[in-house]
């Protein structure tokens, strides 16, 4: 263990000594109402050091990964030849991330690399558990997003356009630009896939209206659409 992190709980243990005492000499004063508020506090400072302690050790396991996959690819020119054989350490590394850290942050990114690193060599049921996995855990909003895309590409990947409609569907609702377009044109592409050519043309026409930046981009897969159509 660092100095540091020696020091940080010192410093807890200190804090925690401190409001133990004040609790001790006052409570006769103030009664157990500030007893159970300070006791609350006491333990939120406690969880959050906590949860801090399990981010930081999830950071290092998750960058450990990234620098076996770096190892791997040592001498090997270009992804093609990266078999998925190779990848064995660093996936068993990031498999004990996820079982471990599944909550935290880094928990979310190694889940989310397993998937990408399942979908780069198509095995796409594996890629879809560890998407899913991300979207569960994931709170920071960017995190959500990037696990949903994920999940909605895996779907269609897979062939269940129902399942990868909806995704892309609730994708399309984003407040970030990238995510929406995403699922518009998603959303678009499975109707046709199901046959809603209806659909398929609203999507993209709510595309247009939406973000008139990208009509262009809707106008490609409406003239694509059309030709499929003879």
């Amino acid at each position: 263990m660092k100095r540091k992190e020696l020091l940080q709980k010192d410093q807890f243990l200190t804090m925690s000594g401190r409001i133990i005492h004040h609790i001790e000499t006052q409570s006769k004063y103030y009664g157990l109402g500030l007893l159970a508020l300070i006791l609350t506090v006491l333990s939120v400072l406690g969880w959050s050091t906590y949860q801090n302690h399990r981010e930081k050790k999830a950071s290092d396991a998750y960058f450990l990964t990234l620098k076996q996959i770096d190892e791997a690819r040592v001498g090997k020119k270009e992804s093609k030849d990266i078999k998925l054989e190779d990848l064995q350490k660093p996936i068993s590394s990031l498999k004990d991330v996820v079982d471990k850290y599944a909550s935290t942050v880094s928990g979310v990114l190694a889940s989310l690399k397993l998937g990408n690193l399942y979908y780069e060599y198509k095995q796409f049921d594996q890629a879809m558990l560890y998407f899913k996995k991300a979207k569960k855990y994931a709170k920071d909003k960017t995190l959500l997003f990037n696990a949903l895309y994920n999940v909605a590409y895996a779907h269609e990947s897979l062939g269940q356009y129902e399942e990868a409609k909806n995704s892309f569907e609730e994708l399309s609702f984003a407040d970030v630009e990238f995510w929406a377009l995403s699922g518009y044109l998603g959303k678009g592409r499975c109707f046709e896939k199901l046959g809603h050519v209806d659909k398929a043309k609203e999507a993209y026409e709510s595309l247009k209206q939406k973000y008139p930046q990208y009509q262009q981009k809707a106008e490609e897969y409406l003239l694509l659409m059309s030709y499929e159509k003879k």
